[in-house]
C-alpha cells in the first residue's frame, strides 16, 4: 500500500504521527493527540514559519492584531 501524499509534508505518509494537524495545510493527521495551543504558541510556530498550528489546524497566516 502506498501513501498518498498531499503536501509538502512527510507526516500524510507515516503511521505514528505525534502532532495533532499538518503544519503546512492544516489537516488533521492524528485526532487522539491532546490540543494544547494558545496565542503565545501560535506567535512562536509563526516564526518557525509553519502556516498552521499543528495542535488546533488554525491557520497562522492571518493577522490576529486589531487595527
Amino acid at each position: 500500500m502506498t501513501a498518498k501524499v498531499r503536501c509538502r509534508n512527510m507526516n500524510h505518509g507515516r503511521s505514528n504521527v505525534l502532532i495533532r494537524h499538518c503544519t503546512d495545510c492544516g489537516e488533521t493527521l492524528n485526532a487522539t493527540v491532546r490540543n494544547s495551543c494558545n496565542e503565545q504558541l501560535h506567535a512562536e510556530r509563526r516564526k518557525h514559519r509553519n502556516l498552521f498550528c499543528h495542535d488546533c489546524g488554525k491557520s497562522l497566516t492571518t493577522s490576529t492584531r486589531p487595527k
